[in-house]
């Protein structure tokens, strides 16, 4: 799980970028928390430029949907230009996004590289956290000071 400072930004929109991993990352809960009072802020809707669409498949609205047994995956093959928007239920000042990947099994890895960003009007306002999300190492040691913690 990693706890990005957005800056208290001004937004309507999260998008999380998949810049170079190469193959697509799993995501199993997103967050995002207002300034005053870090209350949750809700999520409307998502959408993505690719994800696995078989039955049961794990498409965006997995993303936010508070259970910790589904996730979003972004399609092997087709993570060039990948995004994830999050549309928030109205504008608000983000104070963090709390980001959960893959809980267990593979591929935590794949999360490098992300960038996390708040969007008003469709325009980039803030890239939250002063750095991407850069190791696999740094994951698994937040796995496991976390895993399995609700939110």
């Amino acid at each position: 799980t990693y706890t990005l400072d957005c800056g208290n930004a001004v937004g309507d929109m999260i998008h999380v970028i998949d810049t170079d991993s190469g193959l697509g990352y799993y995501l199993n809960e997103l967050k995002v928390f207002t300034e005053t009072d870090l209350s949750l802020v809700t999520i409307t809707s998502a959408a993505a430029k690719s994800w696995y669409q078989e039955p049961n498949g794990r498409k965006p609205d997995y993303a936010y949907d508070r259970d910790y047994t589904s996730f979003y995956s972004v399609k092997d093959g087709d993570t060039a230009g990948n995004f994830l928007k999050l549309s928030l239920e109205k504008e608000a000042a983000i104070h963090t996004v709390r980001v959960t990947n893959r809980i267990g099994h593979c591929c935590q890895e794949r999360f490098e590289g992300t960038e996390v960003k708040v969007y008003k009007d469709n325009t980039a306002v803030h890239t939250c956290s002063t750095d991407r999300i850069s190791s696999y190492a740094e994951l698994a040691k937040d796995r496991q000071s976390v895993s399995h913690q609700t939110f």
